[in-house]
Parts: structure tokens; sequence; C-alpha cells
């Protein structure tokens, strides 16, 4: 019975992590076009864990792919404001910058 449970418990540790395919459903549809359908996505990630850090990442780029950048940005500083040195959220912070006709702040971006 111990055994059972073991192997159970082994099984679900190896199962993708919550909200896995979700998350990756609205990265294919930010990739075909549609941010906006993916946005929806990135949020119900987010009201489930606040703070999700591909879900930020995701909502910031379906943001910008709609030209909301200063809502992108927002995303992505909520993000750096918890991880500083996340250099993927400095990259696409840069992307946002530089849609959003920012070219220096975009360069100091992606720089860090």
């Amino acid at each position: 019975c111990l055994a059972a449970v073991s192997v159970v418990g082994a099984q679900e540790a190896l199962a993708d992590p919550p909200w896995h395919e979700q998350l990756r459903r609205a990265d294919a549809l930010v990739r075909q076009g549609a941010p906006h359908r993916a946005e929806k996505i990135y949020w119900q990630v987010l009201e489930g864990e606040p703070g999700h850090r591909m879900a930020l990442l995701g909502l910031a780029d379906s943001l910008r792919g709609q030209g909301r950048h200063a809502e992108a940005h927002t995303a992505l500083q909520n993000l750096l404001a918890q991880k500083p040195d996340d250099a993927e959220a400095h990259y696409r912070l840069g992307l946002v910058l530089e849609s959003g006709g920012h070219p220096l702040e975009a360069h100091n971006a992606f720089q860090r």
C-alpha cells in the first residue's frame, strides 16, 4: 500500500506543472496573431497564481501585440519587482519600449 502511494506521488511530481497547458495554448495564440484571446488565458492563470512568471511574460507579449504598451510595461515591471535579475523580463521590456517608441529606454533594458 505504501509503495502504491509512492508511485502515485512520483507520477504527480513528473506531471506538467499547474497551468502548463493553458500557458502553451495562450503562447500559441500569440504566435498565431490572436493576442486578445491569449490575454484572457494569461489573466486566468494570474488569478489562480498571482505573480506567475510565465503568465506575466506572456501577458506582456499579448498586450504588446495589441499595441497596449503601457499595460505590457506594467506587467513586466511587476515581474521585475519580484525578480530584478530576470534577463528574459528585461529583454521583453526592451521589446515593449522599442515598439512603444522609446528607443533609448529600450536600449537600456536590452543591456541588463
